[in-house]
C-alpha cells in the first residue's frame, strides 16, 4: 500500500471505531525535550556502571548489552528493585496542570522535575490525539502526560461519586423495605420514641423498634434535605413519597454520572480494573505508571517488589505475573487495529509487542487470510523520521504484520512533532473544532463591544489567531448553526464593522476583511444584508488576494440569487455559481451544459454529491452513483458527511415496501447518523439547522390565492422571518437541495410557502423555480400573483415570462417544470403588454405546433393537456399578431 492509501485506511477504522493506539516514549518528547527514551534514560546508568565518559563509548556498551540487560545489571549491582525505580522517578519529567482546572482547554500545563518546573508543556500533539476519540489506547510509559491530559482524575472522581450513589441507594432501598413492615399507633415524630404496632407478618424478618429509630437517625444524617424531622412517622404515605423521590432522584443521578464517565478516559494501571474497561474509555499503563510523591503507594498490578517494568527478568516474568494484561491484549489483537505511536525500531517495549502480534496472527488463519486481502491492514507502524528505517527493520515489521508508514512523504513538516501534529490533525474528525468556533466567536465580539463601549482605541490585533481559526473553518463547518449564540455575536460584529468602515474606509486592515467575509459567510447572508452596493464595492476595491476573491465570491453569489449578470473583477466566477445562475433564470439548457463539463475533483465529494443533486434537479437518474458517495473516509468534515448521507438518498427515486406495507428509501443512513450525532453532539447536520430556523418563521399557513386573504409583510435585517427564510433559502443553495423530486415531497409545500412569503420581493426567481418543482396548482397561483400584484416587480415581470418561454423551448427542460411553468405563463401574463411576449409565444407555439393533427404532442389523452391548451387560448386570445 502507498503511504496515501495506508493513511486512508487508518481514517477508514478509525471512523469505524475499531482503531487504538499504542503510545511510546518518543511521543512525550513532543511535549518537552526532557522526556527521555531508553538511551537518554539509561546513559547516566551506563556512565556510572562502567566508568565511560564519551558518548560513543556508551551508545557501543548498550548495543553490546542491550536496554533490559544494562538496567538487569544496575539492578543487580545494587541488589534490589527499588533502586532503579527510583532512578525512573528522579530522570521522568512529570506534568501539572494549573490555571483554569474546570477547563482544561484554559488551563496551563508545566512539566515539572524533581519538584522544579522545566519548562510549559507543549500539548499540541496529545490534545490531537485524544480528539480522535478513541477507545483504548495503550502505553509502555511510565510518565504521567496521556493520565493528565485525557484527564483520568475526573473518572477517578465520578467512579468515586457513582459507588457513594449506590450505597444510598443500598440504605434508602433498606429503609423502604422496613418501613413498609410497621404501621404506626400514634404521631410521635420520627427520631423521637416511636410505639409501633405488631409488624404485620411478612417474608422480610421484623425490625425492632430501636434498630429502626436508629434507621431513621441515620436517614435525617445522610439525608437532611428530606425534612424528615417536620413529618411525623404517623403520616404514612408522605413518609414513604419522600422515600421513593429520592430513590427515584438518586437513581436518575446514577444514570446521569454513568454516561458521564463513559464519556471520560479512565486510568488502568492493574488487572484487577480490566473488569471497568467494557463501555469506557481506557488508558492502558502496561508496564507502570509515575509515583507522583514519596507516599504513593508502590508496586505494578499487585507485584510489591517493582514499581516499573524494566529489567530483563520483569519482561521474562510478565506474561505469569501479569497474564490478564497479556491476554486482554492477545484478545485485543485479535478483534482490533493499531496505531503505534512514538516507537523506534528497537524499543524493547515495541519488539516485545511485536513478538505477541506474530504470536496471535500465526496461530489464526482466518487472521492471516484477512490480512493478505487488499486494503485490510490492521497493524501500522507510523514513522515520522527525515530517513526512512533501514531495510532490514521494514523487513522485520513486514514479517510481523505491521504495516510500515512513513508520513514525511504526505505531511512535510520539519521536525517529527509537527509532522506528527499534522497526520492526527488528519485523522481528527473535528469535532473540537465547533467549541473552538463558539469560543471565537465570542472573543471577538466581546473585544468589539469592549472597544465600541468604552470609545477605546481600535486594535484587533490581539484577536488574529481567533480570526484566522474562523477564516479557515468553512471547510468544517460548512453549514453553521444559526439559533445559538454565535448568530448573535457575528450579527453584532457585522454592524460594529459597518459603522467603523463608514467613518475610516481608508484604514481597512486585513484581520477587518477575513472577518467580514467571515461573518457574512457563516451568516448565509449576502453583502446587501450589511452594506449599501456602493459600500461593498468600495471594500472590494481596497481587498487584495486571496481576500478580494472570497469578497467578490459573496458579491457573485448575490448577483446569482437576483439574476443579475455574473460581472467579475477577478477569477472567473466558479462553475457552481453559473449553474445556480442558469437554473434561477431557467435556462435549463446552459445548466446541462455547464454540469456535463464540470468535473470535481476526488478531494472535493461535497462538490461531487452537489453535481448529483444538480442532476436530480434536472431529472437524472443518479442511483448508481450514489453508493460511491457514501463512503466516511471520503470527507475531511464530519458535518459533511452527515449531510451527504441525509441529501442522497433524497434523490435515489428507489423504495422498498416494508411488511407494515410502509415504504422505506433503499439507502437508510439514520442509524449511522445518530450514532455520529451521539458521539459528535456539538455538530449539527442542515436538516436540525433548517427546522430550528423555521421556529422563527411564524406559523405554518397554506397557499392561498389573491382575493381570498389579505397580507402585508415587513423587509429588512430587523425582520427576523425575513432573515431566517432567506437562511434557510441559503442552506438549499449551498446543499443544492430539491424541495420535490419525482412525485416526493423533500420539503413540505406549508413551510415553502410560508419562506415565500417573506422572500419573494427581494428573491423572485429563487422562489418560482422552487415552487415550480412541486407542480402544486395552488401554490405556483399564489407564488405567480404575488409576483404579478407586487409593484417592485413591474419592471422584472418581463424578464421573468420571457425565461419561462425560453425555458418551454429547450429540450433539457425536466417534464416537471414544463407543465408547471405552462400553469403559470397565463397568470404572470397579465402584468405584461402583449407586445413584450408576443415573439416568445409565436415561437413556442410554432414549435409544438398545436394545430397540426400529425406532430401534435399535447391531446386529449395526456393528462397536462388542460394546462397546454390554457396557455395556448389565453395567448392566441391576448396576442398582438392575430
Amino acid at each position: 500500500m502507498h503511504t496515501s492509501q495506508q493513511i486512508t485506511r487508518i481514517r477508514h477504522l478509525l471512523n469505524n471505531k475499531c482503531l487504538s493506539f499504542i503510545i511510546g516514549a518518543g511521543f512525550s518528547r513532543n511535549m518537552s525535550d526532557r522526556f527521555v527514551d531508553w538511551s537518554g534514560l539509561l546513559k547516566p546508568i551506563v556512565k556510572e556502571m562502567y566508568n565511560i565518559d564519551d558518548d560513543n563509548d556508551v551508545w557501543h556498551k548498550i548495543e553490546e548489552i542491550g536496554y533490559l540487560g544494562i538496567a538487569e545489571e544496575y539492578v543487580r549491582r545494587k541488589g534490589y528493585h527499588e533502586a532503579i525505580d527510583v532512578y525512573i522517578e528522579q530522570n521522568t519529567p512529570i506534568i501539572i496542570r494549573k490555571g483554569n482546572l474546570e477547563d482544561p482547554d484554559e488551563a496551563e500545563y508545566i512539566v515539572m522535575q524533581n519538584n522544579e518546573k522545566v519548562c510549559i508543556a507543549d500539548i499540541t500533539c496529545h490534545k490531537l490525539l485524544f480528539d480522535l476519540d478513541v477507545k483504548n489506547i495503550f502505553t509502555f510509559n511510565y510518565d504521567n502526560c496521556l493520565d493528565i491530559i485525557g484527564n483520568t482524575d475526573v473518572a477517578d472522581k465520578l467512579l468515586c461519586r457513582i459507588r457513594q450513589v449506590q450505597t444510598e441507594l443500598c440504605f434508602l432501598e433498606q429503609i423502604r423495605i422496613e418501613a413498609n413492615n410497621y404501621t404506626p399507633e400514634n404521631s410521635a415524630t420520627i427520631g423521637e420514641t416511636i410505639s409501633v404496632q405488631e409488624p404485620i407478618a411478612t417474608a422480610t424478618p421484623a425490625i425492632s423498634t430501636t434498630d429502626f429509630s436508629t434507621l431513621i437517625d441515620e436517614l435525617k444524617t445522610k439525608f437532611p434535605t428530606l425534612n424528615i424531622l417536620r413529618q411525623t412517622f404517623n403520616d404514612n404515605t408522605a413518609f414513604h413519597d419522600k422515600i421513593e423521590d429520592e430513590i427515584a432522584r438518586k437513581k436518575v443521578e446514577q444514570s446521569s454520572l454513568q454516561r458521564q464517565r463513559e464519556s471520560c478516559y479512565q486510568l488502568i494501571s492493574s488487572a484487577g480494573m480490566l473488569s471497568l474497561t467494557d463501555g469506557k474509555k481506557n488508558i492502558f499503563k502496561l508496564h507502570g505508571t509515575i509515583r507522583l510523591n514519596e507516599d504513593s503507594e508502590y508496586g505494578f498490578d499487585g507485584d510489591y517488589h517493582c514499581n516499573y517494568i524494566i529489567t530483563a527478568t520483569d519482561y521474562a516474568d510478565y506474561p505469569f505475573k501479569h497474564e490478564p494484561f497479556v491476554d486482554y491484549m492477545k484478545i485485543s489483537l485479535l478483534k482490533g487495529s493499531f496505531c503505534i505511536l512514538g516507537f523506534s525500531g528497537d524499543d524493547p517495549n515495541f519488539l516485545s509487542w511485536m513478538s505477541w502480534v506474530k504470536e496471535v496472527i500465526d496461530k489464526n488463519p482466518e487472521i492471516r487470510a484477512e490480512l493478505s486481502q487488499k486494503d485490510s491492514a490492521r497493524f501500522f507502524y507510523i514513522h515520522s523520521g527525515d530517513n526512512p528505517l533501514s531495510k532490514d527493520k521494514r523487513l522485520l515489521l513486514k514479517n510481523h504484520y505491521i504495516e510500515y508508514v512513513e508520513i514525511s512523504k504526505i505531511f512535510n513538516g520539519n521536525s517529527h512533532k509537527e509532522r506528527i501534529a499534522q497526520f492526527l490533525d488528519y485523522l481528527s474528525p473535528k469535532t473540537s473544532y465547533f467549541r473552538k468556533i463558539k469560543e471565537s466567536w465570542n472573543n471577538i465580539n466581546k473585544l468589539l463591544s469592549s472597544i465600541q463601549y468604552s470609545k477605546e482605541s481600535w486594535d484587533i490585533s490581539s484577536l488574529s489567531e481567533d480570526i484566522e481559526f474562523i477564516y479557515n473553518s468553512h471547510n468544517i463547518n460548512r453549514i453553521p448553526i444559526q439559533t445559538s449564540l454565535d448568530n448573535l455575536n457575528r450579527d453584532h460584529i457585522l454592524r460594529v464593522l459597518h459603522q467603523k468602515f463608514n467613518t475610516k474606509w481608508d484604514l481597512v486592515s486585513e484581520q477587518e476583511f477575513k472577518l467580514v467575509f467571515s461573518a457574512l459567510r457563516d451568516e448565509l447572508l449576502l453583502p446587501s444584508h450589511y452594506f449599501e452596493e456602493g459600500e461593498y464595492k468600495n471594500l472590494l476595491q481596497k481587498s487584495q488576494n486571496p481576500l478580494f476573491d472570497d469578497l467578490e465570491y459573496l458579491l457573485q453569489k448575490e448577483h446569482a440569487f437576483c439574476n443579475r449578470n455574473l460581472t467579475y473583477l477577478g477569477l472567473p466566477c466558479s462553475l457552481f455559481l453559473q449553474i445556480w445562475k442558469n437554473l434561477y433564470s431557467f435556462n435549463f439548457k446552459g445548466a446541462k451544459n455547464l454540469l456535463d463539463s464540470w468535473k470535481p475533483s476526488n478531494d472535493s465529494p461535497v462538490d461531487k454529491v452537489r453535481k448529483l443533486m444538480f442532476k436530480a434537479i434536472l431529472s437524472e437518474d443518479v442511483y448508481e452513483q450514489i453508493p460511491s458517495l457514501t463512503n466516511r473516509d471520503l470527507y475531511a468534515s464530519v458535518q459533511d458527511y452527515i449531510n451527504a448521507l441525509e441529501l442522497l438518498p433524497l434523490i435515489s427515486r428507489r423504495y422498498r415496501t416494508l411488511k407494515d406495507g410502509g415504504m422505506n428509501n433503499i439507502f437508510d443512513f439514520s442509524d449511522i447518523i445518530d450514532q455520529i450525532q451521539t458521539d459528535c453532539p456539538y455538530i449539527k447536520n442542515a436538516d436540525y439547522i433548517v427546522n430550528k430556523l423555521l421556529e422563527k418563521v411564524k406559523g405554518y399557513r397554506k397557499p392561498i390565492p389573491f382575493g381570498n386573504k389579505s397580507q402585508s409583510f415587513t423587509f429588512g435585517r430587523s425582520n427576523p422571518e425575513f432573515v431566517a427564510s432567506f437562511k434557510i433559502l441559503s442552506i438549499f443553495f449551498e446543499l443544492c437541495r430539491p424541495l420535490y423530486i419525482s412525485n416526493i415531497i423533500l420539503f413540505p409545500e406549508e413551510k415553502w410557502n410560508l419562506i415565500c412569503e417573506n422572500l419573494y420581493r427581494d428573491y423572485p426567481y429563487p422562489c418560482l423555480f422552487y415552487s415550480l418543482q412541486y407542480r402544486s396548482p395552488k401554490l405556483i397561483t399564489s407564488i405567480c400573483q404575488k409576483i404579478l400584484y407586487c409593484d417592485d416587480l413591474k419592471n422584472e415581470l418581463p424578464r421573468i415570462v420571457k425565461s419561462l418561454f425560453s425555458a418551454l423551448r429547450q429540450k433539457e427542460c425536466p417534464e416537471n417544470y414544463r407543465q408547471s411553468i405552462m400553469l403559470a405563463l397565463p397568470i404572470l401574463l397579465i402584468g405584461v403588454n402583449s407586445t413584450r411576449w408576443n415573439k416568445d409565444f409565436i415561437s413556442f407555439f410554432n414549435k409544438l405546433k398545436p394545430y397540426d393533427l400529425k406532430t401534435r404532442k399535447y391531446d386529449d389523452r395526456n393528462y397536462t393537456h388542460e394546462d397546454f391548451y390554457k396557455l395556448i387560448s389565453f395567448g392566441l386570445t391576448w396576442t398582438s399578431d392575430k
